[in-house]
């Protein structure tokens, strides 16, 4: 298995310059899933370029949870931030909104985490099928992780423009400082 679990990689990643704001840039520009990107990342630095029926269950199992757990609460602590800063809606008490509201970004952390940990689990069940792969250069990483991150993108159904390339391209190019 990998020397670093996918949560730690993707906490240390996603602190590295540019690395947080290009992935708020791919959610909410582009409606990418961060955390499917920091595994397309975590796996192409650690075993190689994602085959397509491994994107596949990847995604078969996201889709739902990004959609029915991560995003509505997401939603929700964006709003109760955006009804807290608006002066119009005085009729929220500003101390309990703000506790709920960062509880509900403590449960959407935890919520991205356990979806990180179900995304390594398929990452496992994977490497038992395959046989051990030899040490792999720095550039093959690199390879597969800019392989990994426009699969992701083009899976998502995501138009490959120019700007969604760049920004695939910073996060990549970010994390190869890591």
């Amino acid at each position: 298995m990998s020397p670093e679990s996918l949560w730690n990689s993707s906490v240390r990643v996603y602190r590295l310059p540019q690395v947080s704001e290009t992935c708020l840039r791919l959610q909410n520009e582009h409606q990418l899933d961060v955390n499917l990107l920091l595994f397309a990342h975590w796996y192409g630095r650690h075993h190689g370029a994602l085959a397509p029926e491994q994107l596949d269950e990847l995604l078969a199992f996201t889709r739902p949870w990004a959609s029915e757990v991560v995003r509505p609460l997401r939603h929700a602590r964006s709003w109760m931030k955006q009804a807290l800063a608006n002066e119009s809606s005085a009729v929220l008490p500003p101390q309990p909104c703000a506790q709920l509201r960062e509880r509900i970004k403590a449960v959407e952390l935890q919520s991205e985490q356990l979806q990180q940990q179900i995304m390594e689990s398929l990452c496992e069940r994977w490497l038992t099928r395959q046989p051990d792969q030899p040490a792999r250069t720095l550039t093959a990483q690199q390879e597969d992780i800019a392989a990994n991150l426009r699969a992701v993108a083009e899976a998502s159904a995501v138009t490959l423009t120019p700007a969604l390339l760049a920004l695939l391209d910073t996060l990549q190019q970010a994390a190869h400082s890591d």
